[in-house]
């Protein structure tokens, strides 16, 4: 540890003076009790140097921005120089922006989101929004990481999640309406490697017998003498089709063996099918979605080859039936053994059966 030499005592406070092991500084400045609290050099003194006064600046004579002026944070018996940063670095205030608050000119300053309102809570990795969102610009998240923008999920005892709307803007005068647009993401450029699924999906039902929710596109709501818009898919449809509903008697069918969309007959012991709708009522609890004009198809295919094995459809409680709702059994190549139907809610506890083919 190198320590001022006390000789420098004799010298007049304010004079030069080379001082100092292993590293000698230029003093500038001596306290009364010989420490030294001003000084120079190349070299920052070294640290549990003894000598130097609190306080002690220090002048890095070949400094550069922020690594010229140091001071002295330790004591007499042991320094601990630190820089000291210029004017081309210091910071001499925050100020809060657009949407802070906080700030400051001196010490440790804080800067919040401003919520004057009580809709933004902002969190270490997260910022929550309890109202509506307006975007100005974009939205853009960080590639390579997966990012969700969820509702919070918090709600009081038994009440209904919170919901979550994207809306563009509403056209001014003769302009069009805003665009929504979902799209997956492009593929790399590589040999391999496909585009990103766009996927929309309904709640899943986690309660003891709770119906998953419905996903429901509609298109625009016409006005005056305009069209109302369509549903519009322009790629090769997909939909699930499970097992069909194998019936080998005459009963009453369940909503669930109508949502399958196909439904088989094969009677047996030379008699006539009866197969009887759910009621209206009933169907309306399966799909709790549908709204008056929603309609939804099935087919009735009856696989005998007993020319006395026909099927009907009987009618029941809140239904109209439309057409021929007989099917031929396949006794003959001329037989109409299937049949297509379409199912139309026309009100609470009513709906229509068309025969289609």
């Amino acid at each position: 540890m190198s320590q001022v030499s006390t000789e420098t005592i004799i010298q007049a406070i304010g004079a030069a003076q080379k001082v100092g092991t292993p590293t000698s500084v230029t003093v500038e400045g001596l306290d009364s009790s010989a420490n030294v609290t001003r000084c120079k050099g190349t070299t920052v003194p070294t640290d549990a140097d003894a000598g130097f006064a609190k306080g002690c600046t220090f002048v890095k004579t070949n400094g550069a921005v922020a690594t010229t002026v140091y001071i002295n944070e330790g004591s007499e018996t042991s320094a601990d120089f630190n820089a000291i940063e210029s004017s081309a670095s210091t910071i001499t205030g925050v100020t809060a922006g657009n949407g802070l608050t906080g700030g400051g000119t001196e010490g440790t300053v804080t800067l919040n989101v401003a919520n004057t309102d009580g809709n933004i809570t902002v969190g270490a990795d997260s910022i929550d929004f309890a109202n509506t969102i307006n975007v100005v610009a974009n939205i853009t998240f960080t590639k390579e990481v997966n990012h969700t923008v969820t509702v919070s999920t918090t709600t009081t005892a038994a009440t209904a999640g919170g919901n979550l709307s994207l809306a563009a803007a509403q056209g001014a005068t003769t302009g069009a309406g805003g665009t929504i647009s979902i799209t997956g993401g492009a593929s790399g450029i590589g040999a391999t490697g496909n585009g990103g699924t766009a996927s929309v999906t309904g709640g899943t039902a986690v309660s003891t017998n709770g119906n998953g929710a419905d996903v429901i596109l509609t298109g625009g709501t016409l006005a005056g003498t305009g069209f109302a818009g369509n549903v519009v898919a322009r790629s090769l449809f997909f939909q699930t089709q499970g097992a069909q509903a194998a019936k080998t008697t005459s009963t009453t069918l369940t909503a669930a063996e109508l949502k399958t969309g196909i439904i088989t007959v094969n009677q047996g012991g030379g008699a006539t099918s009866s197969l009887t709708l759910p009621t209206a009522a009933d169907l309306d609890t399966a799909l709790p979605a549908a709204a008056t004009n929603d309609s939804f198809e099935f087919s009735l295919i009856n696989i005998s080859t007993v020319a006395a094995e026909d099927a009907d459809i009987l009618t029941n409680t809140g239904w109209t039936l439309v057409g021929d709702v007989a099917v031929q059994s396949n006794d003959a190549i001329t037989s109409k053994s299937a049949g297509l139907f379409r199912a139309r809610k026309t009100g609470a506890a009513a709906w229509t059966l068309y025969r289609l083919s």
